[in-house]
């Protein structure tokens, strides 16, 4: 059996109900058509997710907080909360070795292709909306707190296992696939706002200054507390995981030019070398100095 079959085979052999993580599969939510229904609230770094595809299933994730990562055809996207990353049916994605980062998500997969009829539907019901999904041009689209609430009630109704509250639970997630395909179709892909793009390039100038959120928000002329909402609303992340992300994009390139540990840390207005590698642990899940150790070596076997 090939790796990439080994994983599409053994992709879901870990605990199904902890804290962090809840998942549903056809013996519990009694949907044929469905696949794994997960909700996700990772308080840890977990290991990169490898190449993979779900065999005849589309497979969504609705972005509640944090930051994702998926690679799909060589291309990357970053995600954050009010998002929505969908792949068609028997895709080849992972998140390109980039840890699974801590953040807050639902995910479905949806088989449209061995069953005629799907989610309560009746034949040219299902004919229909899998003809809208299949239309769908592109991966990461914009969410809202009207699809997050239909997905978050979905689970909800299927966890508990009773039958009228799993055909509520069909409706809903009927409803959040046209609402897709409503979305896809005003190409309704993420897009910045004014504020966030300012904000966003203005940290971006003065990464290796000491950054404060009250002067942040003095600089944009709000108060700390309504700079910090109006944010995290537009980008879906707060200032603070922003700017530590962006932090650590840079420091990985400081890293591989051989600068030391405790100097990039100095560079990037770190209050010490041991706070910087902890935050770099959880943007990585990597130390600094095995991260310097890896990408140099890389470099030279390219050189």
């Amino acid at each position: 059996m090939s790796e990439l079959n080994m994983h599409v085979k053994n992709q879901h052999d870990c605990s199904r109900w902890t804290k962090d993580y809840q998942r549903l599969i056809e013996s519990d939510h009694k949907i044929p058509c469905m696949g794994a229904f997960g909700h996700c609230n990772r308080r840890e770094n977990d290991p990169p997710l490898v190449d993979h595809i779900h065999l005849n299933c589309l497979e969504v994730h609705v972005i509640l907080k944090g930051t994702q990562v998926f690679y799909v055809d060589g291309s990357r996207y970053q995600l954050a909360g009010n998002q929505i990353f969908l792949t068609l049916p028997n895709i080849v994605h992972s998140s390109g070795g980039t840890p699974q980062l801590r953040a807050e998500f639902y995910y479905f997969q949806l088989n449209p292709i061995d069953h005629k009829k799907i989610l309560g539907l009746d034949a040219p019901h299902t004919r229909a909306l899998v003809k809208e999904l299949y239309d769908i041009h592109g991966h990461v689209f914009k969410g809202n707190s009207t699809v997050n609430a239909l997905i978050a009630g979905a689970f909800h109704n299927l966890s508990v296992r009773d039958e009228n509250l799993r055909c509520c639970a069909q409706a809903q997630i009927v409803t959040f696939l046209h609402m897709l395909c409503d979305i896809a179709k005003k190409s309704e892909a993420p897009v910045s706002t004014p504020f966030a793009v300012d904000v966003c390039r203005y940290i971006n100038e003065h990464l290796t200054d000491e950054i404060s959120l009250d002067s942040l928000a003095r600089e944009f002329g709000y108060s700390l507390s309504h700079f910090k909402s109006k944010f995290r609303a537009e980008t879906g992340i707060t200032p603070m995981h922003y700017i530590n992300r962006e932090k650590i994009e840079l420091a990985k390139q400081l890293l591989t030019q051989g600068i030391s540990v405790t100097d990039t840390a100095m560079r990037l207005n770190f209050n010490s070398s041991n706070y910087f590698s902890a935050v770099f642990h959880r943007f990585t899940s990597s130390v600094p100095s095995e991260w310097q150790r890896r990408g140099m070596r890389q470099k030279n076997q390219q050189d």
